[in-house]
């Protein structure tokens, strides 16, 4: 049963009894005075409906199920889509206390409850399905980034810029991405998202989001965390800038191999010969640009990425 300081914290305006009338009352009787409580508190407001109640409810069996407290940008979320900004939504740790009995159920479990709301989808409201479509992608966010910018730049050599800006760094995320492309809710998996920690890809993580942003292909993406985690140079931003705007790539495009990658975990449906035909456009794209300049441009453009070190093995000069 709840301990009398808990209750006391959630409805300090109902609890007119001390610690030890709480502690000597039986089980019905401390049930009682909790419906009580809690009627007082919410069921007499004006400046909340029952619905609206409902779904603040929903969304906390949601986040004590999976134990993670949501981040203020979710909080606002649901206050948002329940049209309730006079009570704003909250879920605090000690908050969660009250749901441990959720949290601690075992993962099959979880599994079980969470599988089945995504299956009854259409039989939720708007709030819950969005609620529950966050879940799948929950924990994943900085790899959803770095797909996505790889997804709209897809002419620029990825793989070699990050490579040699944060060696590791790119092919970790795709480790990460292959470990999560089956996992229904990730944010369950706490042993998988151990071992693929964000800190393995932080950085690339970071850039990209800074590039979602600085070139507006990307307008929500203000608030993310690795803008505020990670700096990227001026110096980098101008050589992004530059590739972007003169159309011709100075290093291999992204493999075959991780458009592959890249299209399970974002589950975009693309088919083997699809993913063929990218990686052979953007190869041939590279080939048709580098036979169209002259020789002083085309050497310039190699004396470039030599310095930034990720061009082609086999490049060389005329």
């Amino acid at each position: 049963m709840v301990p009398f300081d808990e209750i006391k914290m959630l409805f300090p305006d109902h609890i007119t009894f001390t610690a030890e009338y709480w502690a000597a009352l039986d089980v019905n009787s401390k049930f009682a005075h909790l419906g009580d409580a809690f009627g007082a508190t919410y069921c007499s407001r004006t400046s909340i409906h029952f619905t609206q109640q409902f779904g603040y409810t929903f969304a906390k069996f949601i986040f004590a199920t999976v134990g993670k407290l949501p981040s203020e940008g979710t909080c606002r979320l649901v206050s948002n889509l329940l049209d309730c900004q006079t009570v704003p939504f909250s879920f605090t740790s000690e908050s969660m206390k009250i749901w441990n009995d959720i949290n601690l159920l075992p993962l099959p479990v979880k599994y079980d409850i969470l599988e089945d709301m995504c299956v009854n989808t259409n039989d939720c409201s708007k709030i819950f399905q969005i609620i529950l479509k966050r879940l799948r992608t929950y924990g994943l966010s900085t790899l959803s980034t770095i797909c996505e910018c790889v997804k709209k730049f897809p002419t620029i050599p990825w793989e070699g810029i990050f490579e040699s800006w944060y060696p590791g760094e790119f092919e970790k995320a795709g480790q990460a991405m292959g470990a999560f492309k089956n996992v229904m809710f990730p944010i369950l998996e706490k042993e998988l998202l151990d071992i693929h920690s964000v800190a393995h890809y932080r950085q690339v993580g970071g850039a990209c989001a800074h590039i979602l942003e600085f070139t507006g292909a990307n307008k929500t993406i203000g608030r993310h965390v690795g803008l505020k985690s990670y700096r990227l140079t001026d110096e980098k931003k101008d050589y992004i800038l530059k590739m972007m705007k003169s159309e011709k790539p100075e290093g291999v495009p992204v493999r075959e191999s991780t458009w592959r990658i890249i299209s399970e975990f974002t589950q975009d449906g693309m088919s083997d010969d699809d993913l063929r035909r990218l990686a052979t456009e953007h190869r041939e794209k590279v080939a048709a640009t580098m036979s169209r300049i002259n020789a002083e441009e085309r050497n310039e453009l190699i004396r470039q990425a030599r310095l930034h070190g990720f061009f082609a093995p086999d490049a060389g000069t005329e």
